[in-house]
């Protein structure tokens, strides 16, 4: 009898021995003829929680308007890539349909639609040589440029494991780039254009369809993100998930990023042009140092992956911004400095369906 309870012990270790070391493959498999819809919400706010201004070193009084700017955008990005080439187990020529790019831009009372050039538009990708080629099927843009930079495979694939894991394993996208491209915040600057005033029409800072700092108004929150160098972390979690009747294994996704955003130049109007280089002069004279603007991002979010379909269907994240940003400029012997301390968040969910 103890022999045989110790047979029985023995066999129950190992059965749970090989139920822990049952491997899952977590790689998108593509087919000729294949139909996806993406659709992807991004929400990001950010709100101004306290502002300073000295001159030369006196505190300036702004009659308790130290805070409380807030700024919402809202992306919307729906479309449909039917697969009609695959090679190497990647698609190699897909045609992509822009059903629907909506997105809009909200600081106050002041509501503003931005503009979507690819919406509507259907584009033919294709590989060569690596590089991914875009051509419109149809119709015109009036920038070449947003055509550059598409992707053939999905964007999620690149928060996915190379090799198959277990459950508990964990592992790192190669690096931050990937990230924005998972998020889709690299496209941002082709899927949205900044309002009218501040691309230098509809009548300048109060003209077009609304006024305020074209960073707080229009898209710009990708500059935050590719600022920061990132830590990101994913685990294949324990537990699955019915997602619209589909069970699904569960990647955990954790993403924390710190680092100083560049000024850009500001260039434009005639001679409006700032070099924003320690005490570099600008053309009206003044010169601008920049003590820094630092950023702090938190994520953490979750990609449901489809054990049926064999592909992402779901991901879901949130996270928190805080951007610290002190300036100083000076003219003659005067000088000016500014503080200020932004607070933000983002929310973003993607679905993909097959239809």
């Amino acid at each position: 009898m103890k022999l045989l309870f110790a047979s029985i012990g023995l066999f129950g270790a190992l059965g749970v021995l090989r139920a822990g070391s049952i491997r899952e493959s977590l790689q998108t498999e593509y087919s000729t003829g294949a139909k996806l819809h993406v659709s992807r919400e991004t929400k990001v706010s950010m709100e101004t929680t306290s502002m300073s201004f000295e001159i030369d070193g006196e505190p300036m009084d702004r009659g308790g308007r130290g805070g409380g700017r807030a700024t919402r955008n809202v992306h919307r990005v729906d479309y449909v890539d039917l697969i009609q080439e695959v090679s190497e187990g990647t698609p190699s020529k897909i045609k992509r349909t822009f059903e629907a790019i909506e997105g809009e831009a909200v600081m106050g009372d002041q509501d503003i639609s931005l503009e979507a050039p690819l919406n509507g538009l259907t584009l033919l990708l294709s590989r060569d040589d690596g590089e991914v080629e875009a051509e419109l099927e149809e119709g015109t843009v009036e920038d070449d440029a947003m055509l550059e930079g598409h992707h053939m495979a999905l964007s999620l694939d690149l928060l996915l494991p190379a090799d198959s894991v277990a459950i508990g394993d964990e592992w790192e996208p190669e690096d931050g780039a990937d990230l924005l491209v998972a998020l889709g915040l690299d496209l941002t600057p082709k899927l949205f254009l900044p309002p009218a005033f501040e691309r230098g029409g509809g009548g300048g800072r109060g003209g077009g369809r609304g006024g305020g700092s074209g960073r707080g108004m229009g898209a710009g929150t990708e500059a935050f993100f590719q600022a920061v160098d990132w830590d990101i972390s994913a685990s294949l979690l324990e537990q699955t998930e019915e997602y619209e009747g589909e069970e699904c294994l569960v990647v955990k996704i954790e993403a924390e990023g710190s680092g100083e955003l560049e000024e850009p130049e500001r260039g434009g109007r005639g001679e409006r042009r700032r070099e924003f280089e320690l005490g570099a002069p600008a053309s009206n004279g003044r010169s601008v140092m920049r003590r820094g603007t630092e950023i702090e991002i938190e994520m953490s979010g979750k990609l449901l992956f489809s054990r049926e379909a064999q592909r992402p269907i779901h991901f879901e994240i949130k996270g928190e911004i805080s951007v610290e940003s002190d300036r100083e400029f000076s003219r003659g012997e005067s000088t000016m400095r500014m503080q200020r301390s932004q607070a933000g968040t983002i929310e973003q969910s993607v679905t993909i369906s097959e239809g």
